[in-house]
């Protein structure tokens, strides 16, 4: 990257991240602004008109820091250019990009299979896009041996699933913890976080900052 584009990027990632801190709520999965009202099941549609009410907006993102301990987004320090463009996904561009993240974490699984058959079974069940993924970004998958390989189509799915979220886990396990609080924000439930273990420690970031700036998740999700 030469200075003029280093200089672009530069700008685009000010641009996401002022965006970001001056749309919190944009990014909080419905479940998390939900528990900012306790035992109140509040309908969608009256969390959507507080939402498209400024005042209400400003009110719902106090709530929601004293509800989860959290510093004010904009007092905060910015993360580091590479963690700008997964730091401002939302909630249903995360679920992608785990998703993305377990097909690479899992390439070697994809890419050992010759077999024709085999080959098309793949790519009708993880789609083309995902498919070529796994064989673009090959050498940042974790090395697998033969027995760790998974013995069906439905395992291999299940663990791409798994390891993905890990993925993203363990970049979140690499940000300052007062940003870390807020990206959590938009996972369904934290609680239930997939462990991060050695190999996903090792590759998972990597894979994450890698997948993001090469295969970016499309636009979705919440809304202001």
């Amino acid at each position: 990257m030469n200075a003029a584009e280093r200089t672009i990027a530069a700008a685009e990632h000010e641009r996401r991240w002022r965006t970001f801190t001056a749309r919190p709520l944009h990014n909080v999965h419905r479940a998390r602004l939900q528990a900012c009202f306790d035992n109140l099941d509040l309908p969608a549609a009256t969390l959507d008109a507080m939402l498209a009410q400024p005042r209400l907006r400003e009110r719902l993102t106090r709530m929601l820091e004293r509800r989860f301990a959290l510093q004010p987004l904009e007092a905060l320090h910015a993360p580091a250019a590479e963690d700008v463009p997964v730091a401002t996904l939302d909630s249903a561009q995360l679920r992608q990009l785990a998703r993305r993240c377990g097909v690479v974490f899992w390439a070697e699984a994809l890419v050992r299979e010759i077999r024709a058959p085999a080959v098309r079974a793949l790519r009708e069940h993880f789609g083309d896009a995902l498919f070529e993924l796994a064989l673009a970004e090959h050498a940042l998958a974790c090395p697998l041996a033969s027995h760790e390989l998974p013995a069906s189509l439905e395992e291999l799915d299940a663990v791409v699933e798994r390891d993905g979220q890990a993925c993203v886990n363990a970049w979140l396990a690499e940000q300052p913890r007062a940003l870390a609080a807020w990206y959590r924000l938009k996972i369904d439930d934290p609680a239930a976080a997939t462990p991060i273990t050695p190999r996903i420690e090792q590759y998972g970031p990597m894979i994450v900052r890698r997948v993001v700036r090469s295969d970016p998740p499309t636009q979705g999700g919440m809304h202001e």
